[in-house]
């Protein structure tokens, strides 16, 4: 990281501005391991120190512009790939974190139900808290001479994703050719469940709707399916 910040200092004030510079990173995320448990609230520590009064709060406030260079890397929750891009962040006492610039997957993959799609377009966007930017992204995977894919919309908070495919075909066959590689008609009834849960899941436009014709093409008389 190549920092160039300048530090202004008052009586309980400090205030920085400038740019940050990260050349090559890699961010590796791993799930946290099960089984961790919170105390009860009803937890006493016996012979814990006692409570010390706050020590006066510094107000910060700062304007920092965060660039990232060529070599950049994201592993995590599925996606690999670089990243790259600028952000600058905003950040004012006793107010949440603000955001305004753009990051993007300059090439990448992202892994999902055991399939790999290749991201063609990956967009962040802020314009806001920096904790819900937009989304603009699009994830294809082509099989002999059929391209199948999803276009993700909206914020990070409230995604909105479409499947689409070239040639054109119905949904249901296009999210079994993401999923299996084959269309609805060629995939079991297991294989059949995996669908319906994974339209949901998603949270695809349509998702129930298409859920229901999937549970309708193996017979299925109901289908409801809960998912975290």
């Amino acid at each position: 990281v190549s920092p160039a910040l300048r530090v202004e200092l008052d009586p309980k004030r400090i205030h920085v501005t400038g740019d940050v510079r990260v050349p090559q990173a890699t961010f590796a995320l791993r799930a946290p391991r099960p089984g961790a448990i919170a105390p009860s609230p009803d937890v006493v520590i016996v012979n814990a120190p006692a409570e010390q009064a706050p020590r006066p709060r510094w107000e910060v406030s700062a304007e920092v512009r965060v660039l990232l260079g060529d070599d950049v890397r994201f592993e995590g929750f599925g996606l690999a790939g670089k990243i790259a891009g600028n952000v600058v962040l905003v950040d004012a006492p006793n107010q949440a974190t603000t955001a305004r610039g753009e990051l993007r997957v300059a090439e990448g993959e992202y892994e999902a139900y055991g399939q790999r799609l290749r991201v063609e377009r990956g967009r962040l966007l802020f314009v806001g808290p920096v904790t819900n930017p937009g989304i603009d992204a699009r994830a294809v995977r082509e099989i002999e001479q059929i391209t199948v894919g999803v276009e993700v919309k909206g914020t990070l908070r409230a995604p909105q994703l479409t499947l689409f495919s070239d040639p054109a075909m119905a949904q249901t066959d296009v999210l079994s050719y993401l999923l299996f590689g084959r269309p609805l008609e060629g995939a079991s009834a297991a294989e059949g469940r995996s669908l319906a849960a994974a339209a949901r899941a998603l949270q695809l436009a349509g998702g129930e709707r298409i859920a229901r014709r999937i549970g309708a093409a193996f017979g299925f008389e109901e289908v409801d399916i809960e998912t975290g």
